[in-house]
């Protein structure tokens, strides 16, 4: 892996979140790292089927990993309307 490369977390793994993470696999620089969902199941499935190596079971620990350089976080269905403004801030930048 190159030093520029990014390594992506992703928060979800809905509709928005498969999209994401098709167009990511086109993006040299770019690596989808790890994942959560607010399942354990879901989750464990979307890894699997996107060759994911790191499975988080909650948003927190994605967010804290020490690994990840950029969370994407998209909207839940009933939360679209509620998230402009909303961003996740690292807990471990330096």
């Amino acid at each position: 892996m190159p030093n520029n490369t990014v390594r992506w977390g992703l928060a979800g793994t809905g509709t928005i979140a498969r999209e994401f993470a098709r167009t990511l696999a086109e993006v040299p620089s770019a690596i989808l790292a790890a994942a959560a969902s607010r399942t354990a199941e879901s989750s464990a499935k979307f890894c699997s089927e996107f060759g994911i190596p790191q499975q988080h079971l909650s948003f927190q620990d994605l967010a804290h990993d020490p690994i990840i350089d950029a969370v994407n976080v998209p909207p839940l269905p009933d939360c679209i309307t509620s998230m402009p403004g909303n961003s996740w801030r690292r807990a471990n930048t330096s």
